[in-house]
C-alpha cells in the first residue's frame, strides 16, 4: 500500500511539466520554421524559372525579328509591342 501512495504523490507533482512543454513547443516551432523555409525556396525557384522563360521568349522574339525581311520587320515590331502592352 505504501508504493501506491508514493506513486499518487509523484503523479500529482508538476516539477517536470515545464521541461516537457518546452521540448514539445520547440519541436513544433522548428517544424514551422522548416515549412516556411521550404515554401520560400519553392517560390524563389518558381520565380527564377519564370525569369528564365521570359528571357528566352525575349531573345527568341528578337532573333525572329532580326532574321525577318525588312518589309516584315515593322509588322512584327508592331505585333510584339502591342502584345507586350497587354502583359
Amino acid at each position: 500500500m505504501c508504493t501506491i501512495a508514493r506513486w499518487k504523490t509523484r503523479l500529482k507533482e508538476d516539477s517536470g511539466a515545464v521541461l516537457v512543454l518546452a521540448a514539445l513547443s520547440m519541436t513544433a516551432l522548428m517544424g514551422f520554421v522548416a515549412l516556411a523555409t521550404d515554401v520560400g525556396v519553392l517560390f524563389r525557384s518558381r520565380r527564377n524559372a519564370q525569369i528564365a522563360a521570359d528571357a528566352a521568349v525575349g531573345t527568341a522574339g528578337h532573333s525572329f525579328i532580326e532574321s525577318a525581311g525588312s518589309s516584315n520587320r515593322s509588322d512584327l515590331s508592331f505585333l510584339i509591342s502591342s502584345w507586350s502592352m497587354r502583359q
